[in-house]
């Protein structure tokens, strides 16, 4: 007998509430909300034809005809369907599948079978969503495209739910509260991964398709994908093409410093190519000598200009620009205290 395989089910598997892993609160929103509060509109398990089910355009997870959908395909021919694909009514004869896409393909495409097992609930487009990335939250091998997918689909679904805008960028990850922290803390509280890793997911699904798969084959890094991420898609199309043609030029890691140098320069094939032939060129130069600086943090053009200082007069000079910048600054409050002088004294006389 082959392998058994039974899939996810948060309706009669719920892991987190058997063991207690989330707290009260998000208990109330997030499994009465959506799941617990359903049950009483699920129908009995029922068979439906094949050709009335339709895969959600939505699903974030590759259907891959590989070889573990082979071992599923097995696991269904020797044992059945074990657990129902979980699907919403849209129209008449019409279901979209929420959960299952596999299980649906293993069964229609490879087994040929007629009937599928299936329990109907009748859930919103945000609360169906939210499900889908649940459901599958325990699959082993998900890529980080579809993780990025995923998060940007239940991050997105939980703000339409709420009522909020869902086409503001995440910022930056940094020390300050953002806007969006509260709807990034509940899908934490019902995830695997920290909050920092899934604002980060939810960043790189910015990523163009090309650069995702680029991603997922491990031609580049995760730190790279989320600095790629900030750029317009025009960069993206361009630094794709570069890393197709030539996969030596950009290095694997691009850093924050590359993105925020990348932002500025024009979004041409020929000004990016030659802003990592720069870099590139910096970086054997830099073998030969030694600079008491980080590289990658600093202007490719100021790191040039660098070289032909020896290591004293690099640090005199950086002793001197610190003396001018001080005395700026001393200088800008100066005038500051000046002016809100000048301008309270106006406003006595007023």
């Amino acid at each position: 007998m082959g392998k058994i395989i039974k899939e996810f089910n948060p309706f009669e598997n719920n892991e987190l509430i058997k063991n207690n892993r989330l707290s009260d609160l998000h208990k109330d929103l997030f499994f009465d909300g959506i799941i617990d509060n359903k049950r009483e509109h699920i129908s009995t398990i029922k068979e439906i034809k094949n050709n009335e089910l339709f895969p959600s355009d939505k699903n974030p997870y590759l259907v891959k005809n590989d070889d573990e959908m082979k071992e599923l395909a097995e696991s269904i021919r020797e044992n059945g369907i074990l657990t129902p694909l979980l699907v919403r009514q849209v129209a008449e004869k019409k279901y979209e599948i929420i959960s299952g896409h596999r299980r649906f393909f293993a069964a229609k495409e490879i087994l040929g079978i007629t009937l599928i097992p299936c329990e109907v609930i009748d859930v919103s487009d945000e609360d169906a969503y939210s499900i889908m990335v649940d459901c599958n939250k325990y699959r082993e091998n998900i890529l980080p495209s579809e993780q990025a997918r995923a998060y940007r689909l239940k991050y997105d679904s939980l703000k339409r739910k709420s009522g909020e805008r869902t086409d503001l960028t995440l910022v930056q990850i940094g020390p300050r509260l953002e806007e969006n922290t509260q709807t990034v803390d509940i899908i934490a509280e019902n995830s695997l991964f920290s909050k920092t890793k899934i604002k980060r997911y939810i960043k790189i699904s910015n990523l163009i398709s090309p650069l995702l798969d680029k991603l997922d084959n491990k031609k580049i890094t995760m730190e790279s994908a989320y600095n790629l991420a900030f750029l317009d898609n025009e960069r993206q199309s361009i630094i794709n093409i570069i890393l197709s043609s030539d996969n030596k030029l950009i290095s694997k890691n691009i850093t924050k410093a590359d993105r925020e140098n990348l932002e500025k320069i024009p979004a041409t094939n020929e000004d990016i190519t030659n802003y990592f032939k720069t870099l590139q060129m910096i970086k054997e130069e830099s073998k030969q000598i030694k600079i008491p600086l980080n590289i990658s943090k600093l202007n490719p053009i100021i790191v040039k200009e660098l070289q032909n200082l020896n290591e004293d007069e690099i640090k005199e000079l950086i002793e001197s620009l610190l003396l001018d910048y001080t005395e700026q600054q001393i200088e800008k409050r100066e005038d500051a205290y000046e002016d809100e002088k000048f301008f309270a004294e106006q406003e006595e006389r007023m």
